[in-house]
């Protein structure tokens, strides 16, 4: 009994770190292991550096403890942030929707490093308990050939309740 209890824990908590997302990486790219210490939960990259990854922020479980954290909240602040700290330029932004009906809102970034173009992307989706950011990123040249892989992907993405 304690054995099948003991099992039946492991695989809730392995569930419960595992579930709230499926992404498929374009086929031009490989997925990564990430270290338990990286902020991603999911990460695939091409060989020349273009990225595409994933992270799932947990929010309060407390009821009503954050009413206002909506999605307007979280894609004003990632804009906020990229601009002022970070240096990106804001060059578009749309509603997205997941596979799975949940809207979204993509942020595109543009930001020259040492005379070099890059492109970032930021997609989110907000559920209840979670937000989930969807990253891509790389030098423009670069991103421009897998920006159709890219784009497609994430029109791909599946939010797991």
């Amino acid at each position: 009994m304690r054995n099948a209890l003991l099992l039946a824990l492991l695989c809730a908590s392995a569930l419960t770190g595992c579930t709230t997302f499926k992404m498929t990486a374009p086929d031009s790219m490989v997925v990564l292991n990430e270290p338990e210490y990286s902020n991603y939960q999911w990460r695939s990259t091409t060989p020349d550096g273009v990225i595409l990854a994933v992270k799932v922020i947990e929010q309060s479980k407390e009821e009503g403890k954050n009413p206002s954290a909506t999605l307007d909240f979280w894609t004003e602040a990632i804009r906020l942030r990229l601009r002022t700290q970070s240096g990106y330029a804001l060059t578009e932004e749309a509603d997205v929707t997941a596979k799975t009906g949940e809207k979204g809102k993509q942020l595109r970034f543009g930001r020259d490093d040492n005379g070099t173009p890059h492109v970032y992307w930021v997609t989110l989706f907000r559920t209840k308990r979670f937000v989930h950011v969807v990253e891509a990123g790389g030098k423009r040249d670069l991103f421009e050939k897998q920006q159709k892989a890219i784009e497609a992907a994430i029109a791909d993405y599946e939010v797991v309740q």
